[in-house]
């Protein structure tokens, strides 16, 4: 996963996961810390802090992944 600046054209931060291609991906509001939610074919869900660069939590679910829904 890499997450990007788009006004500089550069790479804010880049960390590894899924082992297969993320197929969804959503900005979520977790206890306050806005936080990215990916999915894919891997059968895992991943919360990654978009300030540290890291994956914050790996979740693993029962399916391949195409859709992660949002609530507000």
């Amino acid at each position: 996963m890499t997450l990007w600046d788009p006004r500089a054209g550069a790479v804010v931060a880049g960390t590894t996961g899924h082992e297969t291609a993320a197929n969804t991906l959503t900005a979520v509001d977790f206890g306050g810390r806005v936080l990215l939610a990916s999915a894919g074919t891997d059968r895992n869900a991943r919360l990654w802090d978009p300030s540290a660069g890291a994956t914050a939590e790996e979740i693993p679910v029962r399916h391949p992944a195409y859709a992660i829904p949002r609530t507000p």
